[in-house]
């Protein structure tokens, strides 16, 4: 009887160090293929198909959307000014000169959007910033549509991470 309460520790305790590489690995945007196997060798479930599909590569890491969401929502405001803010010579001086809010402001102007999601981005809070991207016109969107996959991924593997260890410390 103590054996298999000891084997039952050690396997609990090598499924939450397998949790723990993973969502480490998660972070340093690096794969965890080898932690996932372990971690379904030793709960013999099915584990979420996000978990299983991004664990060879890994999912981009939070640091890196970050880096790469400002000089995007720069392109982005440029092709939702060109598809219709307008066609004075403000507009124009806007759309060349790329003028944009750096600070979240309130308005469902494509900068405004843009700016509002930019701070989101910067909190860490992805899933705010895809809610505020939908509000972008069609043309930003597109410039936006690979970072906006990736942060989607992203999102989806932490959940489903989230969720599996919820599972595992319920039983």
């Amino acid at each position: 009887m103590l054996e298999v309460a000891a084997q039952a520790i050690s396997q609990e305790n090598v499924a939450a160090s397998a949790l723990i590489g993973i969502e480490a690995a998660i972070s340093n945007g690096t794969g965890y293929s080898v932690l996932l196997e372990e971690l379904k060798a030793i709960l013999g479930l099915n584990l979420p198909e996000v978990l299983s599909a991004n664990a060879q590569l890994g999912v981009v890491t939070l640091n890196k959307l970050q880096d790469e969401f400002p000089k995007l929502a720069r392109v982005s405001l440029q092709a939702a000014r060109r598809e219709g803010e307008g066609t004075g010579f403000g507009a124009f001086l806007k759309a060349q000169l790329g003028f944009r809010s750096l600070f979240p402001r309130e308005g469902t102007s494509p900068d405004a959007v843009l700016s509002r999601a930019e701070a989101s981005v910067a909190a860490g809070n992805l899933q705010v910033a895809l809610v505020e991207l939908i509000d972008l016109p069609k043309s930003g969107q597109l410039v936006l549509q690979d970072w906006s996959e990736r942060a989607r991924t992203r999102l989806s593997v932490l959940n489903a991470l989230s969720e599996l260890t919820r599972t595992m410390v319920v039983n």
